[in-house]
């Protein structure tokens, strides 16, 4: 079945200005992602609509090219810096492109478009205005089609030699060298470009990597960027010596149950989803709320770790460690004071450990939107407060602040994880 999740169409037109690779590429493109037209554009001056636009195909090769490592690997953040390596506007170069962006979470990559203002006086305007999300490694195979594509076709107007067959000749030798791909990958997550950050950190991560677990510090890296070092080192020390432990019971079953119930294609908050649901169904809760008192009881939670403590804010993240993947106890330290935020803090771990069966031994829970921390995520609002309990229990009652803050108070949630609930499964606009 042929893969059509990233395609390029380009007709090749004749261009009498500009650089020989400009001239050489100068072409009519389409874009489709996941059989979604991204490149529509109303074009004002003839006073039509059509599906492709004229632009150097040679820039948006370069582009792509320049910036592979950070859209492979580097999550979604809310900076300028950021915006220049994930946005397709970005390019510039006198030409006018798409606004595309790409948010890559380590698995799968979200592709935005949206529809130009209709105001801003430029020849043409692209209309298509969509979010979809496609795996990640069928979109950046079909990512390097494109870029071979075009330095085939400079290939064949005699240029052989140029900054895009540099620059790709050394990507892919890097790409098949698993000590290269490493320093390139973390760099990315740092949010840095190639060859621009300081190789003690990347050294520093290295490190930490072989006894904590690669995993484990490149998720920190994501959250953490320059501080990663010494917020590595802080949580290390915080929860290995943390004296609050909790033990997950016929925790080789509860495992085998998850690897067995899950498809592993599927998008992280849905195995999280699904996994929420497998514990529950294993542990006989089926959809009422799961109190402290129970929580004890099942996962030999000490009360300490839940209540409102003085420890709360002597760390910047929630985390786990495990002496091996395979333990059914675990040490954990929760940093956020609100009671309903540890709750959710401590199933994040509770699913991390049950689905990561790797290497790490430290285990965070951080804020950004990397495939693991939306799994975990999840994992939490689901077990915590499962949809169709909470639907069944806002059954015939107004989506108003008050029935809200009621279902809160029954699950021992925040009212923002009921309206999260809400949102994620279409009940609630986004916007509301």
């Amino acid at each position: 079945m042929k893969n059509d999740h990233l395609v390029f169409a380009f007709n090749w037109l004749p261009r009498d200005f500009g650089n020989q690779e400009e001239k050489a590429t100068f072409a009519d493109l389409s874009i489709t992602v996941s059989g979604l037209l991204a490149s529509e554009v109303e074009d004002r001056l003839a006073k039509t609509v059509r599906d492709s636009f004229r632009t150097s195909a040679y820039q948006l090769a370069y582009w792509f090219a320049e910036n592979w490592w950070r859209l492979r690997w580097e999550p979604e953040r809310e900076n300028s810096d950021w915006q220049m390596s994930h946005d397709l506007c970005s390019i510039g170069g006198g030409y006018i492109w798409p606004n595309i962006s790409l948010f890559c979470d380590g698995e799968f990559i979200s592709v935005k478009s949206t529809r130009s203002q209709p105001n801003r006086g430029e020849p043409i305007r692209f209309l298509a205005d969509f979010l979809t999300i496609v795996p990640a490694n069928s979109f950046f195979r079909d990512l390097d089609s494109f870029i071979s594509a075009i330095i085939e076709r400079l290939t064949q107007r005699d240029l052989q030699d140029t900054k895009l067959h540099q620059l790709w000749a050394e990507i892919v030798a890097e790409r098949s060298d698993p000590d290269a791909t490493r320093w390139r990958k973390r760099e990315a997550i740092l949010g840095l470009d190639p060859d621009s950050g300081s190789p003690e950190i990347i050294e520093g991560l290295n490190a930490n990597g072989l006894t904590l677990g690669n995993d484990a510090v490149e998720e920190i890296a994501a959250a953490k960027t320059n501080e990663t070092l010494a917020t590595i080192d802080n949580i290390h020390q915080q929860v290995k010596s943390s004296p609050h432990s909790i033990r997950i019971p016929d925790f080789s079953h509860l495992r085998l149950e998850v690897l067995q119930g899950i498809k592993m294609d599927s998008l992280p908050w849905e195995k999280g989803e699904t996994v929420a649901l497998i514990i529950r169904k294993e542990l006989g809760l089926g959809g009422a709320p799961v109190y402290n008192t129970k929580l004890g009881d099942i996962f030999s939670v000490p009360a300490s770790i839940i209540d409102t403590s003085s420890d709360a804010v002597t760390a910047e993240m929630a985390a786990g460690y495990r002496e091996n993947q395979s333990t059914d106890q675990m040490n954990v330290f929760l940093h956020r004071r609100p009671k309903t935020s540890r709750r959710f803090a401590l199933m994040r771990l509770i699913g991390d450990h049950l689905m990561f069966n790797n290497d790490d031994r430290l285990l965070p829970a951080t804020d950004t939107k990397t495939a693991r921390q939306k799994f975990q995520r999840a994992f939490a609002q689901e077990f915590l407060c499962p949809f169709e309990s909470l639907n069944t229990f806002l059954e015939n009652k107004p989506l108003t602040d008050d029935s809200f803050e009621e279902a809160a108070a029954y699950y021992d949630v925040s009212p923002l994880l009921v309206k999260s609930t809400l949102r994620n499964k279409g009940v609630l606009e986004r916007d509301a």
